[in-house]
């Protein structure tokens, strides 16, 4: 079915949700390349198996500035697709580089397990470091609509009629890690 799209919105938001996919796929790959070693040896602490890390999407952004914007961009993005997706920053004087560098990624994804967004990690100890960067509100996230989990979560929920809402993604993990598969957090505070 052919649908008008007049303003070019639909499919910008298909652009970036398609550049999101792509993102996490990319994250996912740099979590078991050498890259990806600080990260695994980060989850391996918290106790997530490896089951768990392919279940979630759990990823890895690599320390540089414009690794995941050279790949997005090798891959037929345009600076405009990530921007909408929230992957870049884009300064005032031009300059473009990730928004995430270096973090533990956990990827975000709607009830219907299409990805919207993520969460970023430090590991660092740096008190000036944000523990946390997560994806800014955009044409396909909207954090007071998402719940982390839910997508992996709905079928038990619906089953046990009973839900667990914690604080975060790594509480939401663990719980599913320790068979409380009806466990989801919410997507900000």
């Amino acid at each position: 079915e052919e649908v008008e799209d007049p303003t070019g919105m639909t499919a910008r938001r298909d652009a970036a949700r398609a550049a999101l996919r792509e993102a996490a796929d990319f994250y996912r790959k740099t979590l078991s390349a050498s890259d990806g070693a600080p990260v695994r040896t980060f989850y391996e602490r918290r106790g997530f198996s490896a089951d768990i890390q392919e279940r979630f999407g759990l990823g890895a952004a690599p320390a540089a500035w414009d690794h995941l914007l050279t790949h997005l961009e090798a891959n037929g993005f345009t600076r405009q697709h990530l921007e909408d997706a929230g992957l870049i920053i884009v300064k005032d004087d031009g300059k473009v580089y990730d928004r995430f560098r270096g973090r533990a990624m956990f990827t975000i994804r709607d009830d219907s397990g299409r990805v919207v967004g993520f969460s970023a990690r430090t590991l660092s100890n740096d008190p000036d470091t944000p523990k946390y960067i997560n994806s800014p509100q955009s044409m396909v996230f909207d954090k007071s609509r998402v719940l982390y989990g839910l997508d992996l979560a709905k079928r038990s929920i619906i089953e046990h009629k009973t839900v667990h809402v914690v604080e975060g993604q790594a509480d939401v993990i663990a719980m599913h890690q320790g068979g409380f598969l009806s466990t989801v957090a919410s997507s900000g505070t």
